[in-house]
């Protein structure tokens, strides 16, 4: 019983100091660290580079899918020449 209600009282102060670290983040003080790097140019152009990526990333994943769906013939063969060539250069590295 005193094992469970110290387990539960470290859950909470591990919850409450979450909470905090968020609130800080969402919020932060003028003059500290956090509040200059959200104020920041390059944090912003970080941020605009990574959702770019993600948004190029997505578009380059259903091109492929609508190319394989297109041309699902040729995506065999390029698969079976692969796997041909694959295990002909592994019987040539054996020897």
């Amino acid at each position: 019983m005193k094992l469970y209600k110290k387990l539960k009282d470290n859950v909470k102060i591990i919850n409450y100091n979450i909470k905090l670290i968020k609130y800080h983040i969402k919020d932060p003080e003028p003059g500290t660290l956090w509040y200059s790097l959200i104020d920041c140019r390059s944090y912003f152009l970080a941020r605009v580079l990574i959702y770019a990526f993600g948004v190029f990333l997505i578009l380059f994943s259903f091109t492929i899918y609508r190319f394989i769906k297109e041309h699902e013939s040729l995506v065999v063969f390029i698969y079976i020449i692969w796997f041909f060539s694959s295990l002909f250069y592994i019987e040539f590295l054996r020897i």
